[in-house]
């Protein structure tokens, strides 16, 4: 932003002498213009933060299901564990 306000100005002061409805022309204009790149800037974080939480819930649901999936395999070893101790006594 701070390069386009410097390219706003270094325009206006060598544009020339201009009259005060050229003055107000311009500087509507080109608040126009930056109220249009805030609009977008807002936007896009706006939406960069809606796909970083649909990452951490993916992430999360992911982990749930890591996480029961271990369960699961504990759960089974055990079994087999105590099946094998049944055998071998």
């Amino acid at each position: 932003m701070l390069l386009v306000a410097f390219c706003l100005w270094w325009g206006m002061s060598h544009l020339g002498p201009l009259t005060r409805e050229n003055h107000i022309f311009h500087a509507r204009y080109w608040s126009g213009v930056m109220l249009l790149v805030v609009v977008a800037v807002v936007l896009a974080l706006w939406d960069m933060m809606a796909e970083i939480k649909h990452i951490r819930e993916d992430v999360d649901n992911l982990t749930k299901e890591s996480i029961q999936d271990l369960e699961h395999r504990i759960v089974e070893f055990h079994r087999q564990e105590k099946m094998a101790k049944k055998e071998k006594g």
